[in-house]
């Protein structure tokens, strides 16, 4: 060791010049490589930082086709999505177990949006106007004094028939969510699709209504498309062909925000005794609906900008 020093003594007092420019070269390449191994250490600490304050909103080019849009127990009226709902699922939420069975959502909507305490659910066909390959179909209606376990009257005809459909994740373990609701005497010129194409902002939506004489039909219209709302509502209406005309539609805009071209929402036409005040949207506000029931459709249409009349 002694000998290994002396001789680093020498070569520095034979060449002091080399040896300072060569123990200045190693120090600095030192310095060099930690401050890089500093910087890059903060600069990740920064951008993971800046990462949760930026928000990222991205816009849909007119005419492409929407997601799944769903009709209940969230729609694009509410501020709750299905996301909320599967990440709720996904932790272990048993409040929300029955969102993975699609007969139990079914049945919930028959308990939930139509009043029945009992409900009496089977799987439709093709004929009774399943949707093919888009999720599943159900036949529901009150139970009747015949049936088992029931507690409410029959006389009901047709079953209301109710679509749902997994909206995010296919699958065991994804929640299932009601897309469109068809009910006999409740036509809406509009197919129960799952992605429906975006209707133009001057479009007319024809409903052919059969009802019994002591009825009154409620129509209506109700979509959004992130900062501005629509409504159009037409109450109050007896057995025949109505129309909705989409740009009569009253629309309210936020006009502090950017918004998309396409709004999203559903149709609607249900029934109530005609001496009843109409509520409204019969998904938002608590109503008596009465046979034939209800029938929801998705729809999507070209949002114009305005301001509220």
């Amino acid at each position: 060791m002694r000998l290994l020093f002396r001789e680093a003594l020498l070569s520095f007092r034979r060449a002091p010049l080399l040896s300072s420019l060569s123990v200045t070269t190693i120090a600095f390449s030192l310095f060099t490589v930690g401050l890089f191994g500093l910087i890059a250490v903060n600069l990740r600490h920064a951008l993971q930082g800046l990462a949760e304050r930026v928000e990222i909103v991205a816009f849909v080019l007119r005419g492409t086709p929407p997601e799944t849009i769903t009709v209940w127990p969230e729609n694009p009226m509410t501020d709750a999505t299905p996301q909320h709902a599967q990440d709720a699922v996904d932790a272990g939420d048993d409040t929300l177990s029955w969102r993975t069975d699609p007969q139990r959502v079914a049945q919930r909507f028959g308990l939930f949006v139509l009043g029945w305490s009992d409900t009496q659910v089977a799987p439709a066909t093709t004929s009774d106007g399943a949707v093919s390959g888009a999720g599943e179909t159900f036949a529901i209606r009150p139970k009747c004094d015949g049936d088992e376990g029931a507690n409410q009257p029959c006389g009901y005809s047709q079953p209301l028939l109710v679509h749902v459909a997994q909206p995010l994740r296919q699958g065991a373990g994804g929640i299932w969510s009601v897309v469109a609701v068809q009910a006999p005497g409740l036509d809406i010129a509009v197919s129960p699709s799952l992605h429906p194409a975006a209707l133009p902002g001057d479009a007319t939506i024809r409903f052919d209504l059969r009802v019994p004489r002591d009825r009154a039909v409620h129509i209506g219209l109700v979509a959004r498309n992130g900062c501005s709302a629509t409504t159009s509502l037409s109450p109050g209406l007896e057995s025949g062909r109505h129309t909705l005309t989409l740009d009569e539609a009253t629309r309210s805009v936020d006009a502090d925000l950017a918004c998309g071209a396409i709004g999203a929402g559903y149709v609607f036409a249900y029934v109530q005794a005609d001496t009843t005040v109409p509520v409204g949207d019969p998904l938002l506000e608590a109503a008596t609906i009465e046979y034939p029931w209800v029938s929801i459709m998705p729809v999507t249409f070209e949002m114009v900008e305005g301001t509220a009349t």
